[in-house]
Formats: C-alpha cells, structure tokens, sequence
C-alpha cells in the first residue's frame, strides 16, 4: 500500500470505526481486554499521521514529507502468580507520500514465560524475532555521499531492513522482602540484514551473554547492588580498511558495576550504576577499550501528577558507519536527558522533554569523529474515552559532527516533526 492510498477519508473512516467498535464494547473500556477461555486477550491501534521535515536526514537536498503510521498488535496473557505466559505481536507500517524508499512494515513477535515453583525462586524465559529497519540518514546510511563507493547513490535506495531473533532466560533467588537477592541472566541474539547487501552485510553479527547481580537492603526503601557481565560479539564478515588486511572486529565486553535503587521519599526514586567496561579485539591490530561507565535514572515527584524524569548514562556501542569514508572500531556514547510531565486533569496532559547526547566514534583509541546530537519536544494528550486517546507532538533534532578529516559537514543536520495520533486498545 504506498501513501497516496492512506487519503484523509480513509483516516476518517479508521477513527470512526474505533470509534464504533469502541462503542459496542462498552464493557471492555476499563483496559484490562476480554477474557477468552484461559487468556485475557488486549488488542491495541494506533494511528499517526505527521509530517517530516527531513526525511533522510541530511544536510542538503532535504525531503520533506507527510507520512502515516498503522500500528496494530495483540497480546494475550495467562496463568497466576506462580506460573504464567504472554504472547504478543506487533506491527508498524509506515508511508511516506513524498519519499516512497523511506517506506517501511516492520513486526515483532515476542513470548515469554514466568516460572515461581517456590517463593524464593524465580525462572524467566523470553524468546521474540522482530523485523525492523534503519531510517534513511541514520547507521550505514549516514552523510550526503553519492560517490561510487555508494554504487551511484543510496538516496533512491529503500530503507536498510534487518531482522533480529533473541532468546533470553533469566533466575532470581531470594523472598520477596528478604535482605538479600541475587540474580542470574544469560541470552543470545543474532541480527541479519535483507536487503542492500552490497554494504549491509558488514553488519551482520551475533551476541552472546552471561551475567549475575546480588543486592543488599541497607534501608526500607534502599538497595545496594554489584553486578558484572561478559558480552562475546561475532560477526558474520570480516572488513576491509585502505592499505591493510581484510579484519575483524569480534570482541569480547567485560563489564563490572555497583550502585542503588531507591525510592528514598515520596519525591525522589531512581536507579544509579557505576561501573568499568573493558572492550577486547580478537584482532590484534585493533585498539582495546576500557573506561568508566554509568547508568543514572532519576525520578522527581513535584506533586503526584507533575513528574520530572532524569536520564545519564555512558558506554561502548557497536561500529555502524559502514559507508563512509572514517573507519570505526566501536563508538562511545554518552547521554543526557530530561522530561516532565504534568497532568492538568485525570484526562488531559502535557510533556516536555529536552536530550543532549554525544558519540564519539573511535579507531586505534584515537576518535575520527564526535557528533553533538540535540532534541526537544512538546506533546499534549487527551484520553477521550477509557479505551482511547488523541495526543499532538512536535519535535525538534539536530546533529553536528566533527570529523578529523574535512568532509564539508555532510553529516550534519537538522529535522522537524509534527505528529498527530490516535490509540485505542480494549
């Protein structure tokens, strides 16, 4: 279905019809679903038409575009307390009526299962595959080159699609309220691209892990943790780098930290984790990593309903410039952010939120290049009925990097959207 076909009339006639179904169902509008056989079954709806002002992110030749997102899912769930299941799956579709590579369907498929044979133990298991995609402007399709490295240009290419299968498992030992708790984790996940594999297959990789947390209550409402973690990363191709050998950039991530969650007073509640993460090549030509990371989430309770959030964190990503013309080892991330949310009613309220992140993109432990990527928001939302809610959003991005090459800015941008949504769920 391309874009054009999602008319007005159409919207129209998808909003009337929840309108409709909401109405018939009126015994299903408290959100808890309906109840068929052993599962409570909850469908949801969304749907979104914006306007972009930027579609592919780049710093010339900008294309701007209206665009509608479809997103339906289902999920059912079942069981009790010591023993239960949840299937869901997902689907977002979305049609750019003025940019149709940037077009896209992608689906997620996740189950997962809960196991407490006793009060102290405690088994998870979780399984999903997904099928996604990158955005034009974004991983491997950064900057404005249309050089023959690109084989003419990606600009008329269609989006980078992936699709990504994860299993994970998980053990917790310890009563609720009891002084101490440990945990055990341990999954695999493996990501393939499908489509533009002339470049995407560098992307191709899987991962591996292992790790354990063990916490202390040192107060009421006070938990001391430490934790550690080791990540093996492989991909499925090795690279290639001007004037040397074919590598690889298989590693291994160790990472130890230790930290607190609290929910100290009525106000303040949050999660801090300090740590160090130490990044291994099994090539050895390639530079090793190890720095301090952390994870911050902060939570303020102005007053019950007005509510500012506080995000910090830092740490290692994997390489995903696959195109241009800086080589990349890993990137550094580090990240800031801030949102508040006030409740005027029980039915309508608003959100601001503001970002600052920065990716330091690194070779040999020297860095190639450093973005400064900013955003802000504003939303307002209103829940008309119990089963469905009309918000309007505005956000705001911009990217500034800086190269050890001259590469006259190309990646670079600024993007603008305007959104507004409709949701429904039963």
């Amino acid at each position: 279905m391309s874009a054009k076909s999602v008319t007005p009339k159409v919207g129209q006639l998808l909003i009337s019809s929840m309108l409709a179904f909401g109405a018939s169902m009126g015994c299903a509008e408290d959100g808890t679903g309906l109840q068929m056989g052993p599962f409570r079954v909850k469908p949801t709806i969304g749907l979104t038409f914006g306007h972009d002002s930027n579609v592919a992110q780049t710093n010339t030749d900008e294309v701007s575009s209206f665009f509608t997102l479809i997103s339906p899912g289902v999920r059912l769930d079942s069981g009790n307390e010591a023993r239960s299941f949840s299937l869901a799956y997902e689907i977002e579709a979305g049609r750019f009526s003025d940019s149709s590579p940037d077009d896209f369907t992608d689906q997620r498929l996740s189950a997962g299962v809960k196991l407490s044979p006793t009060v102290r133990n405690r088994f998870d298991l979780a399984a999903s595959t997904e099928r996604g995609h990158d955005r034009r402007g974004s991983n491997a399709r950064q900057g404005t080159f249309t050089n023959a490295t690109q084989l003419n240009s990606t600009r008329t290419r269609d989006v980078d699609r992936w699709r990504r299968n994860a299993f994970d498992v998980g053990y917790d030992f310890g009563a609720p309220g009891a002084r101490g708790a440990l945990g055990l984790s341990a999954g695999i996940s493996d990501v393939s691209y499908l489509n533009n594999r002339d470049y995407t297959f560098y992307g191709d990789r899987s991962m591996r892990y292992v790790g354990g947390d063990f916490g202390w209550r040192i107060a009421p409402k006070t938990r001391a943790f430490v934790a550690a973690k080791q990540s093996e990363i492989e991909y499925d191709d090795p690279r290639l780098r001007a004037n040397r050998t074919a590598y690889t950039l298989d590693s291994t991530e160790r990472e130890f930290s230790a930290g607190l969650q609290f929910d100290a007073t009525a106000r303040t509640s949050g999660k801090v984790s300090v740590g160090r993460l130490r990044k291994d090549f099994d090539d050895a030509s390639l530079g090793d990593f190890s720095g301090t990371i952390w994870d911050v989430g902060l939570q303020y309770r102005i007053r019950s309903y007005s509510v500012l959030d506080f995000v910090l964190s830092r740490r290692t990503q994997e390489a995903v410039n696959f195109l241009n013309a800086l080589d990349t080892d890993f990137t550094l991330s580090r990240n800031a952010s801030i949102a508040w949310s006030h409740s005027w009613t029980d039915r309508f309220k608003t959100g601001l939120d503001f970002g600052l992140d920065r990716l330091d993109y690194v070779t040999a432990n020297a860095v190639q290049r450093s973005d400064d990527f900013s955003y802000w928001g504003a939303s307002a939302d209103y829940r008309m009925r119990d089963w469905l809610s009309v918000g309007l959003g505005y956000k705001s991005y911009q990217r500034d990097a800086d190269t050890a090459s001259a590469t006259g800015g190309v990646f670079d941008f600024d993007r603008d959207e305007l959104v507004l949504s409709f949701e429904a769920s039963l």
